[in-house]
């Protein structure tokens, strides 16, 4: 965080003032605002199509409801205005609207750790049959197509992928293809070769796999160190989504060890699917 502003009610400087600091600010490649209302409706949208050329602006807007905006008339005496107006408006400036702060949080990641993309289609890598359909159907409601992969990519998988009890059809279900490592990065670079597919998804269920670790030592982290290869060669996006269960202790080392590596990783399926939508 290069910077960090509470501004109370705003008596004296308002959020239309400190998006203009932080959008000359080199230190800030992202601004994440959360706002009630705003003095000087004009100046503001103003300024935020003209920073949001510039660098990547977030808006959480409070007090979108009826009983929301009389708790910001009591809380900060600010105007918030009509929701479809801003949200309008929001859009029309090039800025990224989100709902909450862990969408504050998830987009951010996604901006910042994500490589960037423009297409829609996603290839996506599940541990599991039923989590292969859990994921699909996460990201095919964000909005994403999930495209069956070219005919070169198939004859690719069929050369070495061990389909039974797995599929590779897009989503991959690679379960039958655990512990090799190898095959585990074959089939991301595969997707990630694909011209169909331009952002690459991977199931990283943490209790499976410290199990797996139970058994051949240090898997977990080889893997991790092999996802940091791949990342680094690839031309791509790649998401991790790392599901807890009951193993939350792991699953925050696991979060760290992607982190410094440059891998952006989520809770949830759809919270995934959600902020790489938002950051498109």
């Amino acid at each position: 965080i290069s910077k960090s502003v509470s501004y109370g009610n705003a008596a004296v400087l308002d959020a239309t003032d400190y998006l203009e600091y932080l959008g000359e600010d080199e230190d800030t490649n992202i601004i994440g605002i959360y706002i009630e209302g705003v003095k000087d409706g004009r100046r503001f949208f103003s300024s935020l199509r003209d920073v949001a050329r510039r660098k990547p602006v977030l808006i959480w807007k409070g007090g979108e409801t009826k009983e929301g905006t009389r708790a910001t008339a009591s809380h900060t005496a600010s105007l918030a205005g009509s929701p479809l107006l801003w949200d309008t408006l929001v859009r029309q400036c090039g800025a990224i609207k989100v709902d909450n702060l862990d969408e504050m949080i998830d987009t951010i990641k996604a901006l910042l750790y994500a490589k960037p993309t423009s297409g829609n289609g996603v290839g996506l890598v599940a541990m599991t049959g039923g989590q292969s359909v859990a994921i699909t159907d996460a990201f095919a409601r964000a909005g994403f197509d999930i495209p069956l992969l070219s005919e070169g990519s198939y004859r690719k998988f069929a050369s070495f992928f061990n389909t039974i009890g797995s599929s590779y059809r897009n989503p991959l279900d690679i379960s039958s293809n655990l512990p090799h490592l190898e095959r585990i990065i074959r089939c991301l670079d595969i997707l990630s070769e694909d011209e169909r597919i331009y952002a690459v998804v991977l199931d990283l269920p943490v209790v499976f796999l410290t199990r797996i670790s139970w058994l051949i030592p240090g898997f977990f982290d080889d893997l991790i160190d092999a996802l940091s290869h791949y990342n680094e060669r690839s031309a791509k996006p790649l998401l991790t989504i790392l599901i807890s269960a009951y193993a939350e202790s792991e699953t925050i080392e696991a979060r760290k060890k992607l982190v410094a590596r440059g891998i952006p990783s989520f809770p949830s399926f759809e919270r995934g699917a959600n902020a790489l939508k938002k950051a498109v």
